[in-house]
């Protein structure tokens, strides 16, 4: 069976992180890996992961400067160990089910 990783981007994202986030943890089932990585943030973004990688949802988080949108998704994608990957930005959500 395809496995799924599912990455996720940000940048002191507060304010539209957790509406995300949400949105995975509403689905029916949830990807094998979900990924953050965070381009080092100064507002509470990282405090937010961190409450759902204690939570079980999040799997990974990597938290640190990177050199742009395009270096922090092939971080996450270098990440990924699955079949597969798909990506839902910080400011984005997927609807129920």
């Amino acid at each position: 069976m395809a496995t799924i990783a599912l990455t996720t981007i940000c940048f002191n994202a507060e304010a539209t992180l957790q509406r995300c986030m949400n949105s995975v943890k509403a689905q029916v089932s949830n990807p094998d890996e979900y990924i953050i990585v965070d381009g080092k943030s100064h507002d509470s973004t990282p405090v937010l992961i961190a409450k759902e990688m204690e939570s079980g949802l999040v799997s990974r988080f990597v938290s640190e400067p990177d050199e742009g949108i395009s270096d922090a998704f092939n971080k996450a994608w270098n990440l990924a160990k699955s079949d597969y990957v798909a990506t839902l930005n910080a400011d984005d959500w997927v609807d129920e089910n």
